[in-house]
């Protein structure tokens, strides 16, 4: 027969109506409490129960004890570092528990118990399982998963912000606009494709992908909506700089000049060393070694510590070798080109007389650049 409570009140047990209730975990008082008496004398003092002394068969139930005392599963450490947890058959109390719940009596009788100080490495662990379940959501709702997520989401993404947005059947148009002393216009655009790819432009002139790689890495896909608040962002605040629109023109110019040379060489024969082209080819010959001119002229403008390339070197070298006045010249007021020094410390090898022939040499500094 199962034993009763002792609480005032409480039915934890017992049989009603000729039936029995549903059982109830019960503890000894005297067997929880063996050993110690100031544990037992705290237990006594908060059954409410006047000049009550208990005796061996004394026993409580659960329903007075706070979750935080009470164990209902066991766990324990693998050999491989894991944990196994298990479900107690019959619960336990912790060692520091005490009855504190008390339904059946006048409320001031229940006392809520101290919430239990944690260890430093608990805390530690509670707040590193908070923080990973925070950033775990928060890169669940930063994910983009498809063009219907772009399309429902803009809309709140782009409140409060200067960046309107057109929505189509396979496209998201992003757009900034801006104003000059007489008219409107688009400084820059964001177009998003239904298989989320993603370009820029800046006043009508596309940015190349490998500029964006800092955002959406190789893939070129726009799956976060961070990378998509940056993106915004680094636009934004370039949006009024002149200097931006610049480079990007510059940039479209020497996309424009490769594009060139690769058409021209399909048509001719392009010597390695010189652009010597045959004779049927001899306009087109030169308009190669132009176009080579001003592209590799436009990229020096953007390095800040210019890289010379070997054909560059070598008409340098030529130029100097026959007229360092008219190299100076050249250098001084519109030619990036290799400082006289350099040149001088490239060809200290050589000895340079008038009439001697120049091709032996400036094709060695040629090889030599290429290395």
């Amino acid at each position: 027969m199962p034993q009763k409570c002792c609480v005032t009140g409480c039915r934890s047990n017992y049989t009603e109506n000729g039936g029995k209730t549903p059982y109830v975990s019960i503890f000894r008082i005297l067997s929880e409490c063996s050993g110690d008496e100031g544990k037992l004398q705290n237990w006594l003092r908060h059954i409410p129960r006047a000049d009550w002394v208990s005796s061996s068969n004394s026993a409580i139930c659960i329903k007075h004890f706070a979750s935080q005392f009470i164990i209902t599963h066991d766990s324990a450490t693998r050999t491989d570092g894991t944990t196994l947890t298990v479900a107690r058959k019959i619960p336990k109390l912790t060692k520091d528990a005490y009855p504190s719940i008390f339904e059946n009596c006048p409320s001031y009788l229940s006392t809520e118990p101290k919430v239990k100080r944690r260890t430093p490495a608990d805390r530690r662990k509670h707040i590193d399982a908070r923080d990973e379940e925070q950033f775990q959501t928060w890169i669940n709702n930063d994910c983009i998963k498809s063009f219907q997520d772009v399309a429902d989401g803009m809309v709140s993404q782009l409140r409060n912000s200067a960046w309107k947005h057109v929505t189509t059947a396979d496209k998201v148009f992003i757009y900034l606009l801006c104003t000059d002393s007489d008219n409107l216009q688009v400084c820059i655009s964001i177009v998003i494709t239904n298989d989320l790819q993603c370009s820029v432009y800046r006043q009508g002139l596309m940015i190349e992908p490998n500029k964006l790689k800092w955002i959406f890495g190789s893939s070129n896909k726009l799956e976060s909506w961070s990378a998509l608040t940056s993106l915004i962002s680094h636009f934004e605040s370039s949006a009024d700089k002149p200097g931006a629109l610049i480079d990007e023109k510059v940039n479209k110019i020497i996309t424009l000049c490769k594009e060139l040379l690769v058409d021209i060489s399909d048509t001719v024969f392009v010597n390695d060393h010189d652009y010597t082209c045959n004779t049927s080819s001899a306009d087109e010959g030169k308009m190669y070694r132009l176009i080579t001119h001003v592209k590799e002229q436009l990229e020096l403008v953007q390095f800040i510590r210019p890289r010379y390339s070997s054909t560059i070197l070598k008409w340098a070298f030529q130029l100097f070798s026959l007229s360092p006045p008219a190299y100076i010249f050249a250098r001084d007021s519109c030619l990036i080109l290799p400082h006289p020094k350099y040149l001088r410390s490239l060809s200290s090898c050589f000895s340079i007389q008038p009439g001697t022939s120049l091709s032996n040499h400036a094709n060695y500094l040629f090889e030599k650049a290429k290395c």
